[in-house]
């Protein structure tokens, strides 16, 4: 099993809701199931996001509902529990979508090796002088898969075998590859 911060907080997390449980199943309060099943799942499966927001859902619809509560402390620390999964989680999602952004570009970007190539094969050097995708596409005829909103250029690279290519998309991430090494620059 693979250890990490969402693994720990997810056990934490576990224990808290047994304790909750049990709590509320000695004050004899109906419906208490819901969290010992929230913490079960979340104890078996302890990578799981979905476990994770399934018992701070739980916690929050079962303390939100529970009788005979004058002050609801239960209440909130499900919305601090919550408030602690958003601060997890949002990072998380961020890099996963940086992450994937920055796949696009790399993919894109290693697909134009075979016209480059192609070019070489017959005119004896590669296109190292591209401002823009319609450039390179006049020159080489390569068309990405997903080119909206991305802008590419070729460049020379350090040596007459070689070329650097450069890809921003909308969000101004951008990535420079030295090819045929497949390298960053």
């Amino acid at each position: 099993m693979r250890i990490d911060r969402l693994t720990i907080f997810n056990h934490l997390w576990a224990i808290a809701g047994f304790c909750e449980w049990t709590r509320w199943k000695w004050s004899e309060t109906g419906w208490s199931w819901m969290l010992l099943v929230g913490a079960l799942a979340l104890a078996l499966y302890p990578n799981s996001v979905v476990c994770l927001a399934a018992l701070a859902g739980a916690q929050v619809v079962f303390t939100t509902f529970a009788a005979n509560q004058p002050w609801n402390h239960g209440l909130f620390m499900a919305l601090m529990n919550l408030a602690i999964l958003a601060s997890i989680a949002l990072p998380l999602y961020n890099s996963y979508i940086g992450t994937s952004r920055e796949g696009v570009l790399v993919y894109n970007m290693s697909t134009i090796e075979v016209f480059q190539e192609d070019r070489r094969l017959r005119l004896g050097n590669y296109l190292t002088d591209a401002e823009d995708l319609d450039e390179i596409e006049d020159e080489l005829g390569w068309r990405p898969q997903d080119s909206e909103g991305i802008e590419y250029s070729i460049a020379p690279g350090p040596d007459a075998n070689s070329y650097e290519i450069t890809a921003t998309d909308e969000t101004g991430l951008s990535i420079c590859m030295l090819m045929p090494a497949k390298t960053r620059c």
